[in-house]
């Protein structure tokens, strides 16, 4: 038997990781203009080499580094922009965004602490210790902090965000409804509630999802996570035809979604019964993440079916050097 598809659970678990990424270091960036928060990597190494002092061309490099999940990098040329100026609070910010995808949680709080005593009014960083107690499980002083954000700012779609995450693991599907769609009343450019709400109605089995999926492709026609969710609506259905082009044009737009593969090479393999074309999308799936130990197992029964036998108990053998307990190894 071949492993299921992705459903709902893991879709919830990769928009819960843009939670940590949310902020994109809008509040880093605020003081630059347009122009200069569009420069690239190269141009912003030539701007420090003739003018080394400006903390400014280190902290908007920092921030391009960040986004490119280059965090030692980031965090180099923040420390240097603190040298400059230590007191520079989207640079604090961003200095704790960076010690936390580093796994270093209390110097992110430390980083926070110092910026709060900078000025404890300034919603981003109420926001910001909001965020960083609800990633760290402390609910309650993540509800305060970011409720104070929104009485500083109430045109602030990022805390309702975030309150909408917590009422979700606290299952309160009431309130987490209310805080994402509050979040799109400030700002209804805000496509990662749109897409929360989606996967809150789909998993309610509501036909309100294509509304807030159509929403975010309004926004952004070739938004991923949009058309990976509306593919998963439509297989939720059972109507492969409409899921397929979906997870074909979710893939397209992100070539990194490993999901999309998986679900791309699942109908292959159970609808249209096409062996060797699902083993292509498998591959592609398990390429991005050797730890997908799904992918890697539904590889080796494209091979088994196709009669590839020694193919097979190649997958099928580095599966169980992995996962010597993986259940559908027994029958093999």
């Amino acid at each position: 038997m071949p492993c299921r598809l992705f459903f709902i659970p893991l879709v919830i678990a990769v928009l819960l990781s843009a939670c940590n990424n949310i902020q994109n270091n809008s509040a880093h960036t605020e003081t630059a203009d347009n122009q200069q928060q569009s420069l690239s990597v190269q141009q912003l190494d030539s701007l420090i080499q003739r003018d080394s002092l400006n903390g400014k061309w280190y902290s908007l490099r920092a921030a391009k580094y960040y986004d490119n999940a280059k965090f030692i990098d980031a965090f180099y040329d923040i420390s240097n922009a603190l040298q400059i100026n230590g007191d520079n609070i989207p640079d604090l910010l961003l200095l704790s965004d960076i010690y936390f995808v580093l796994g270093k949680t209390n110097e992110a709080q430390f980083a926070l602490n110092k910026a709060e005593n900078i000025d404890n009014q300034d919603y981003t960083v109420c926001y910001a210790k909001g965020k960083h107690y609800f990633l760290v499980g402390e609910f309650v002083l993540a509800d305060g902090y970011l409720r104070k954000s929104i009485k500083l700012n109430p045109n602030n779609p990022q805390s309702y965000f975030v309150l909408g995450q917590m009422a979700m693991l606290q299952n309160d599907t009431t309130a987490a409804i209310a805080d994402f769609q509050s979040a799109t009343q400030v700002d209804n450019n805000f496509i990662p509630a749109y897409l929360q709400l989606a996967v809150v109605y789909m998993d309610l089995n509501s036909d309100l999802v294509p509304q807030y999926l159509d929403n975010v492709l309004t926004i952004d026609k070739n938004n991923s996570k949009a058309l990976f969710l509306y593919g998963v609506y439509f297989q939720l259905k059972e109507d492969y035809e409409k899921a397929f082009p979906l997870f074909v044009s979710s893939f397209n737009s992100d070539k990194n979604n490993k999901i999309a593969a998986f679900n791309i090479g699942y109908i292959y393999l159970t609808e249209k019964l096409q062996f060797d074309s699902a083993a292509v999308w498998f591959n592609k799936a398990y390429q991005l993440d050797e730890g997908f130990n799904d992918a890697l197992y539904n590889l080796g029964y494209c091979a088994e079916l196709s009669g590839n036998t020694d193919s097979a108990n190649v997958c099928y053998n580095l599966l169980r050097s992995h996962v010597p307990d993986y259940p559908l190894l027994d029958n093999e």
